[in-house]
């Protein structure tokens, strides 16, 4: 399935790009070091997890996916492939991302 469209943190419809998935993934693969030879078999694997993802959104969305969503189904798809660390590696990032957010909201 080609998912077209998610919900942005500010409830905005933008649309779903495949390839910010697959570069969130391929990061966390890198900063675990779970791929031999780094930025191919790294890339290669993040894009058919990122596939992977957007194929659960598809079944499991019943409206427009919101972006936590996509993070909660990357997640989930790092964990049913035996990749612990690189989910905890996802699940930290996305919480640093979330605490600079809500820093730069208290400031302004």
């Amino acid at each position: 399935m080609n998912m077209k469209y998610i919900i942005n943190r500010k409830k905005g419809v933008i649309p779903f790009t495949i390839e910010k998935i697959a570069a969130a993934i391929e990061k966390a693969l890198m900063a675990t070091k779970i791929c031999d030879a780094p930025q191919e078999n790294a890339g290669e694997l993040a894009k058919t997890l990122a596939a992977e993802v957007e194929a659960m959104l598809a079944t499991t969305a019943e409206n427009l996916p919101t972006v936590e969503d996509v993070q909660d189904c990357a997640e989930k798809v790092l964990i049913r492939h035996n990749l612990p660390e690189a989910a905890k590696a996802y699940i930290l990032y996305r919480k640093k991302h979330q605490l600079m957010r809500e820093s730069s909201a208290t400031l302004n």
